[in-house]
């Protein structure tokens, strides 16, 4: 009886061997493709002209990690060149927005913006636009925390430094000494840093999103009733304020605000799906 039962034991596991084997020797049956070759698959594609191809590729990199911009970036030169401009700038921005370093995506998006200019209406930039085009947009949270605790940690050993010469003064009997330009400098230079990395954080909780229709109608109330107020051009960046139902409310500058539909709008929080 204790044979059988050891002759069963070992018959079934050679089964299930077997079936193990076959199953790892067997290409695609078992293991989906990982989002490293979905990519090379989207990159092949796009080399040979197959554009549908390599953009279904892309999304499907980006299914499984979403928070790549190399995809996203080249999931926008895929769109721009199947004619979705609007789409395609929102993703370059998409892509900066998750890395602000990466050249690639900032050169095609300035370089298609610049020509595009006559298309894509422009606004009158405050201030903090000038600040978030030319400084917040390209630089991460950690590096402007970096840059403010190096600038905090001199500006504490000047200010020790001079705490010590006055001290010193004073048993010398002598006048106090004044801060040096390196003193004040270093004030300047902290309270800077501070204001940039509040300024950077500030905007991480700010959406925005990129116009992807050619002309998307502003209206005052979130349905096809409300009044039309104007009209913005594919292409155009916005701040979102908040979402309801299949509407979207946008602030096109300070004093502009209206809703769009949500179909006509891509913002840094979206991700594409085919």
């Amino acid at each position: 009886m204790n044979d059988l039962i050891r002759f069963n034991i070992m018959r079934y596991c050679s089964i299930l061997s077997l079936f193990f084997i076959f199953f790892n020797l067997t290409p695609g049956m078992t293991q989906a493709k990982t989002p490293e070759e979905f990519f090379l698959d989207g990159l092949t594609a796009y080399q040979q002209g197959n554009l549908e191809s390599a953009r279904g590729s892309f999304i499907d990199s980006l299914a499984v990690e979403q928070r790549n911009p190399n995809a996203i970036y080249n999931l926008g030169l895929t769109e721009f060149r199947l004619g979705h401009v609007g789409l395609a700038l929102g993703l370059w921005r998409k892509a900066l927005a998750l890395d602000p370093y990466h050249s690639n995506a900032r050169r095609t998006l300035e370089k298609v913006l610049e020509e595009s200019s006559s298309l894509i209406a422009t606004r009158e930039n405050s201030f903090f636009d000038y600040l978030q085009k030319y400084v917040l947009s390209r630089v991460t949270l950690t590096f402007c925390l970096t840059i403010a605790a190096i600038i905090l940690l001199w500006t504490g050993w000047l200010v020790l430094a001079y705490v010590g010469d006055r001290r010193q003064a004073q048993i010398d009997n002598q006048p106090p000494p004044s801060p040096t330009l390196a003193f004040w400098g270093s004030i300047l230079f902290l309270l800077l840093a501070a204001c940039t990395s509040v300024a950077k954080y500030a905007t991480l909780d700010t959406l925005r999103g990129t116009i992807t229709s050619q002309k998307a109608d502003v209206r005052s109330t979130p349905d096809t009733q409300g009044t039309l107020l104007f009209s913005l051009n594919e292409g155009l960046e916005v701040i979102v304020q908040q979402t309801k139902g299949d509407w979207v409310q946008i602030s096109y500058s300070q004093d502009t605000v209206g809703w769009i539909q949500k179909n006509e709008i891509f913002t840094t929080a979206d991700w594409v799906t085919k």
